[in-house]
């Protein structure tokens, strides 16, 4: 009987009734559910979700268009199946079947977000892409390291971004939208505009998000247990230079919250010809500083007159800066292969965290990361029959620069601090090669779903200052090489109904 109970919990089981349209209805969040539903984040091509043996949930763009999210981690929040975990307004970092931060591979428009720099703690770099400028999200449960390697143990977050629209069979095309909103909660100010000009085999498209968002108010409604959960009652503040702690008016409101945050997207593709297409991404993403709200409510013990008040004066997240550009090739029917896609991409990434403890004026300490990503994929695809064989490599190169001050504002002296990450070189190189097949019995009724991956991390780090901790050995090296794989099955008994098992969902040891 156990047993029996352990094999069911493993099952996933999905259902799809018909309404007015036969293939598609919406359920309670306004997600759309279709097992004809044509996916990417399986297999880096199109493939119709009910073969795929891993849950896979689609935000569309018509949700997207009603939920009206304030930034790409409240969208997630909104569609009931994702957790966010958020410290601050300018935070958001999704949880998938537990694991967060680097255990979830975030993927924009083919490209990994995740580098180098990504920690096990929480992290707010979902939000440095434009909610208001995808088209839709694919959300892709359990382990998926088979085609984008690491960091998928939770899942994938797949963002894609609109796209360029052809003109066809016309001479031109336009198509745009544009919005502004106003949220009193906030005070948020947003302005979105985005246009697509197309001909019949060039076409651009450009996005532009600005949002300006205000310290945030809380509800009034507090549960019995926790009356004052949250509640901001003081504040630190400069006066006369001085830092002073003052009596907030309005505790629901929090204090040093608020952020700015713009976005700009540029696309061109151009369509050589009816099998291949090329085309050109750019993404810009910046913040001002972003206050880290539950930091800025820690409270110590400084003795004397002082006594227990407020730890810090300042602590916040220094602008988050995000660029990306990326070329993809895309071509169908191009000798033995049915599809052939080729993706290069650069990223440039920079954060960083300003901390000063409340009247600590010698103190103001920083600590930035700049990571730049180089990153290529190339993958094939071919039909035989009822299977299906996708085949690939790709590599990552990160270099990661940290660096580290501690300022004396009274006296402007800026001295040294030790970094966190070390202050040498740091590359962090990722290559694989990758396979993943399907085959559809010819029953209709079973799918397989297996791959396979050989992954090869080389890491080399320098330590150029070691006074901070002495330690035995400032160089370090390491090569791993490790192989995963995944085997899963899909059964359809009925026309919209499937079961759902991932035997070997992307596991693997090294070697």
């Amino acid at each position: 009987m156990n047993r029996i109970c352990i094999y069911l919990a493993f099952l996933s089981i999905s259902y799809s009734g018909y309404a007015q349209d036969k293939k598609q209805k919406q359920d309670s969040t306004g997600m759309e559910i279709s097992l004809e539903e044509v996916v990417i984040s399986a297999s880096n091509f199109a493939e119709k979700k009910k073969n795929i043996a891993q849950k896979i949930d689609v935000i569309s763009a018509g949700t997207i268009a009603q939920t009206n999210a304030q930034n790409t981690g409240d969208l997630l929040i909104n569609t009931g199946k994702v957790f966010v975990q958020k410290s601050q307004q300018g935070g958001s970092s999704p949880l998938l079947r537990g694991f967060e931060a680097s255990r979830v591979l975030l993927v924009i428009d083919g490209v990994r977000m995740n580098n180098a720099i990504y920690r096990s703690g929480h992290l707010q770099n979902v939000i440095t892409s434009d909610q208001n400028s995808l088209s839709r999200v694919e959300v892709m449960y359990g382990p998926a390291s088979t085609i984008y390697g690491s960091d998928a143990l939770g899942g994938i977050v797949h963002l894609i971004t609109k796209a360029p629209v052809l003109s066809g069979d016309k001479k031109f095309f336009t198509k745009g939208s544009a919005f502004t909103r106003y949220s009193s909660v906030n005070q948020e100010k947003t302005i979105h505009a985005d246009a697509s000009i197309g001909g019949k085999r060039l076409a651009w498209f450009q996005s532009y998000n600005y949002s300006d968002f205000g310290d945030m108010k809380m509800g009034s409604k507090y549960p019995g247990r926790y009356p004052d959960f949250g509640r901001r009652s003081a504040y630190v503040d400069q006066i006369n230079g001085v830092d002073t702690v003052l009596v907030n008016r309005d505790d629901r409101v929090q204090k040093f919250s608020g952020y700015k945050q713009w976005d700009i997207i540029q696309k061109l593709l151009f369509k050589q010809h009816e099998h291949i297409s090329h085309s050109l991404n750019f993404q810009f993403s910046n913040s001002t500083d972003v206050p880290r709200y539950d930091r800025l409510q820690d409270t110590r013990n400084f003795g004397g007159a002082t006594g227990t008040t407020l730890r810090f004066a300042e602590w916040f997240y220094g602008p988050q800066k995000r660029i990306m550009g990326a070329y993809e090739l895309n071509a169908v029917r191009l000798g033995f292969l049915d599809a052939l896609k080729a993706n290069i991409s650069y990223q440039d990434i920079e954060e960083s965290r300003q901390t000063r403890e409340f009247k600590r004026y010698d103190r103001f300490d920083s600590q930035v990361e700049k990571v730049k990503v180089f990153g290529i994929t190339i993958s094939g695809r071919k039909d035989i029959g009822n299977t299906e064989l996708t085949v690939g490599t790709d590599a990552q190169l990160n270099d990661v620069q940290s660096t580290a001050t501690r300022t004396n504002l009274t006296t402007g002296v800026v001295t040294k601090l030790n970094t966190r990450y070390p202050d040498g070189k740091n590359k962090m190189n990722n290559f694989g090669v990758f396979a993943q097949h399907l085959y559809k019995f010819k029953n209709k009724k079973l799918v397989l779903n297996d791959g396979i991956r050989l992954q090869y991390i080389h890491l080399q780090s320098n330590v150029k200052d070691n006074s901070f901790f002495n330690l035995p050995d400032t160089a370090v090296t390491q090569n791993n090489v490790a192989v995963t794989g995944n085997i899963g099955v899909v059964y359809a008994p009925l026309k919209n109904t499937t079961i759902k098992h991932p035997f070997l969902p992307a596991s693997g040891r090294p070697i």
